[in-house]
């Protein structure tokens, strides 16, 4: 689930880039736009993984979580 939302936020953010700004400001908007339309939607019409990837044109992998998780903690663990 966890490698999933990364990769969906990152395919939110890539297609809609005010989103880094609205969230900053507490607008959700922007993103709620977008879940709605590549996400909720579809309701149970798709498995999790089909929904992956017609919203992000990709399979599952861990890029997006990776770099997540280097942007949080990567100063509390330098390499």
């Amino acid at each position: 689930g966890n490698i999933m939302s990364a990769q969906w936020f990152e395919a939110a953010r890539s297609d809609t880039p005010e989103i880094d700004e609205a969230l900053a400001e507490g607008n959700y908007v922007p993103l709620f736009d977008w879940l709605r339309e590549n996400l909720w939607r579809h309701g149970r019409a798709f498995s999790a993984h089909e929904l992956l990837q017609r919203a992000t044109g990709r399979d599952l992998n861990t890029t997006a979580y990776r770099s997540y998780l280097t942007r949080k903690y990567g100063e509390l663990f330098p390499q």
